[in-house]
């Protein structure tokens, strides 16, 4: 997991315990120093919401060989996973709850109509 050592959010340290209880061995990097080797032999990278979007080190790991899951979305850009254009493209928008438009999809996971999906604040 990459993330801010000193900050990493409340919810970094429930997805590192929900791993390590799922048998994956979590190991915390430095978004600062974080280098594409450190990857190497892992199943996957997690780039936390606390990571820097600004950092280099970060930006470096687009280009590893494993799945990388990004939970930082100013970073959706920079890992090919968004076109560039900020508040457009990726970013965080006010708003607690979402309209399923289609529930068939797997990712509706059995919802349907308006889901509330935090208790209030933004979006990312």
């Amino acid at each position: 997991m990459v993330a801010a050592p000193t900050t990493p959010t409340a919810g970094e340290g429930a997805v590192r315990a929900r791993l390590a209880g799922a048998g994956y061995t979590v190991v915390l990097a430095d978004d600062d120093t974080v280098t594409a080797g450190q990857a190497a032999g892992s199943a996957f990278v997690l780039v936390a919401q606390s990571s820097s979007s600004n950092a280099p080190a970060v930006k470096a790991l687009a280009g590893v060989a494993i799945p990388v899951w990004v939970a930082k979305p100013y970073l959706f850009d920079d890992f090919g996973l968004t076109l560039g254009a900020a508040s457009t493209d990726y970013g965080d928008k006010p708003g607690s709850a979402l309209t399923i438009s289609d529930p068939t999809h797997p990712m509706a996971a059995g919802r349907t109509g308006t889901v509330t999906i935090q208790a209030g604040g933004r979006v990312s």
